[in-house]
């Protein structure tokens, strides 16, 4: 805290937050305080984010949010002749009631902190029922966004009753033809079928997630409208754009750069179609809808078919540009042929380790399924120097320059008036407690809800900064824990399965060399081994 020569009192809470404030002062009857929050110390406000305070007769007051609540790390206060007491401020986060739910800690500090703000960034968002895109310029339930935090929301606290109430705010804010908003319960702002889509996307993982199908149940419907929508609005298996740019975004946000060509954009969205068509077949499964599968199915195959032949560039093995993002969601959503799959990896593989020396080269929406393509195919390898990256762009690069919470952009300069406090990027917090503690989601109808899930451990011999992991997740079955540490070239791990629930780990070694409890698991009763390299 100190007193500007301008006159003003500088108040500096810590770290960025959402929630309110509680200022105990004193002045003249009368007097009027003005207080103006902000996320940059090089500036009185951010966002127009500003209160009042007017004494009474007996000049001491306190000032507290009621009905409204604020964003920033900086208080700048004009109308004080004095500095305050530390005593007299306190902040108070505010956001929906949950429970913590994941834990994770290793032996890289970086990979720690990372994880950390990932969460405290996310809690910031969580408020009012929904998963906003950023507390204060536009607090909007954006779809994108929220596929961005999804897996690592629901991975880290107890979101169920949060996203089965948001998914009904989807279902209320569809429009009749089955066009669906890109933000809910709020009606407004820019997306594309990235967005709408999560209409689909959002209730399936849940599902996945806690096993209850009547998100499902009472969803499906909405799915069926909007897949309607889109057959309207294409031609020939391919997605005609119902509106300007701002309505037909694909990735976002990626590095140097707002959004993508409208030949990216088209290739992600019609890869995103395919998507939720094989997304919706799984969901009539569940629901006993056998016919509408293999509707959706089959359409996913003719959708698939157009997208390859139309955005395939043989010669390269890349979709449209071959850009991460692209590459990925092609990758996803099955996209390349079999014949193309061992080139499509290569291409990606190629571009994130070549051509970007290791960092992620994608935003909002091409990230988070990026980093989804990634870590269903287990690989680590890829997402490793992505996340240790320390130089831009990175999550790495964020808090050395001071970062308390993510950013709506790579850059963090200020210069598009973006925010410090955003969903962008949030996709990271997920890959902690799955990629290298290893714990797993189900993936499949049969085993939602963790009652049998894989635990894999995340070692990766050849990189030196990471030799323990300690993760648990809070499963809807139980609880689930998975330590590992690797001393003198050997990996100890230790596992807690819930009652009443499987599990099957995985190890990257021979049979022959795992031991339960100091005896060779060949030797150990209620043990099943398999050895993977028979099904590759």
């Amino acid at each position: 805290m100190e007193k500007l020569d301008s006159g003003l009192v500088k108040i500096d809470m810590g770290c960025n937050y959402t929630g309110w404030l509680r200022f105990k002062m004193k002045g003249a009857a009368g007097q009027r305080v003005n207080m103006r929050w902000s996320e940059r110390p090089d500036k009185e406000n951010t966002f127009f984010l500003t209160s009042s305070y007017i004494f009474g007769d007996s000049g001491e007051g306190t000032f507290e949010h009621r009905f409204n609540y604020a964003t920033g790390r900086w208080i700048y206060v004009d109308g004080l002749d004095y500095l305050p007491e530390a005593e007299d401020i306190s902040g108070y986060v505010i956001n929906t009631d949950y429970e913590r739910a994941g834990s994770f800690k290793s032996d890289n500090e970086l990979f720690n902190r990372i994880y950390d703000t990932a969460l405290w960034t996310f809690e910031n968002l969580s408020l009012g029922g929904y998963v906003v895109d950023c507390p204060h310029r536009e607090r909007m339930g954006y779809g994108g966004d929220g596929s961005a935090t999804l897996n690592m929301g629901m991975g880290n606290f107890g979101l169920g009753a949060l996203y089965y109430k948001w998914a009904a705010d989807w279902r209320d804010v569809q429009r009749e033809d089955g066009w669906v908003p890109y933000t809910a319960p709020t009606y407004w702002g820019g997306g594309g079928p990235a967005w709408s889509g999560f209409i689909i996307y959002m209730p399936w993982e849940v599902y996945l997630q806690y096993g209850d199908k009547r998100v499902l149940e009472e969803t499906y419907p909405a799915m069926q409208r909007w897949l309607g929508f889109l057959e309207k609005n294409s031609k020939d298996s391919i997605l005609v754009p119902w509106g300007p740019h701002i309505e037909f975004l694909g990735d976002w946000l990626r590095p140097g750069f707002t959004g993508g060509t409208p030949e990216e954009d088209l290739c992600l969205n019609n890869c995103y179609w395919v998507y939720n068509l094989e997304l919706a077949a799984k969901v009539a499964d569940v629901l006993g809808l056998s016919s509408d599968a293999d509707t959706w199915r089959g359409r996913a195959a003719e959708v698939r078919e157009a997208t390859n032949g139309r955005f395939l560039n043989p010669e390269e093995g890349t979709y449209a540009s071959g850009l991460q993002a692209y590459q990925a969601m092609a990758l996803l959503a099955g996209i390349p042929t079999e014949e193309m799959q061992k080139e499509a990896w290569k291409r990606l593989e190629e571009d994130i380790l070549q051509t970007r020396n290791g960092h992620i080269h994608a935003g909002i929406t091409g990230g988070a399924f990026l980093f989804k393509t990634l870590q269903k195919a287990g690989r680590n390898d890829l997402i490793y120097p992505m996340v240790a990256a320390r130089d831009y762009p990175s999550w790495g690069d964020m808090l050395s320059r001071g970062a308390t919470t993510f950013w709506e952009d790579w850059e963090g300069d200020g210069s598009k008036n973006h925010s410090f406090l955003h969903s962008s990027y949030l996709y990271v917090g997920n890959w902690f407690i799955e990629g290298l503690g290893g714990i797993k989601a189900p993936g499949e109808s049969a085993h939602r809800g963790f009652r049998h899930f894989v635990i894999e451990p995340g070692y990766l011999p050849g990189e030196k900064g990471l030799s323990r992991v300690e993760s648990s997740y809070d499963s809807i079955a139980g609880k689930i824990v998975s330590n590992w540490e690797v001393r003198h070239h050997k990996m100890f791990a230790k596992v807690v399965v819930p009652p009443n629930c499987t599990a099957e780990m995985r190890f990257p070694v021979s049979l022959e060399n795992v031991f339960e409890s100091a005896e060779p698991v060949t030797n150990v009763k209620g043990i099943q081994l398999k050895d993977l390299r028979e099904q590759s």
